[in-house]
């Protein structure tokens, strides 16, 4: 992916921060709770491995709630909520929503089914070095902790503090 050298520069221009705490993340029942996704996602192009997390136990449930509904299929396994303790050290929040249409991502992308604007910003982010990004959750008023993997300090894990068991059927509608 070619970011451009404006693009670059506005996040270069950034602060990065540390940052330390508490997290949630969602996986289907049998799937490993730090899995990374390499396929892309609303804020990382394909092949570059990242984790998804909320800083929020609702905000992940947002997330969660609307990519089963979106599939049209009611899943047969349980729905795992995990929830990690860990640190980063470069992380740039990005949550403010006229700094984020300044890059590119409005309302309108961020919400889009089209990823490409937020792939886009993920992937610059992610190329400068950051090993996390905070972004505002297109589903719900909570925001997110995007971690990309392969910039994550060497040494520093992810503490699994708990695992909440959802049944199948927990979906809101159903």
């Amino acid at each position: 992916m070619e970011y451009s050298r404006a693009l670059l520069e506005r996040l270069g221009a950034l602060h990065p921060r540390l940052w330390s705490g508490r997290t949630f993340r969602w996986t289907f029942q049998g799937i490993p709770p730090d899995r990374a996704n390499s396929r892309g996602a609303r804020w990382s192009p394909p092949g570059i491995e990242a984790l998804y997390t909320s800083l929020s136990r609702d905000g992940v449930l947002a997330e969660s709630d609307y990519l089963i509904g979106a599939q049209g299929i009611a899943p047969t396994r349980a729905r795992n909520i995990h929830t990690f303790e860990l640190s980063l050290r470069s992380v740039l929040e990005i949550t403010d929503r006229m700094l984020l249409a300044r890059l590119g991502v409005d309302d309108d992308a961020l919400r889009s089914v089209d990823l490409s604007k937020c792939q886009l910003v993920g992937g610059a982010v992610e190329r400068l070095g950051h090993d996390g990004l905070i972004v505002p959750s297109a589903r719900s008023a909570a925001n997110n902790l995007v971690i990309f993997v392969n910039r994550r300090p060497f040494g520093a894990p992810l503490h699994l503090v708990g695992t909440e068991v959802l049944p199948a059927a927990s979906r809101k509608g159903t």
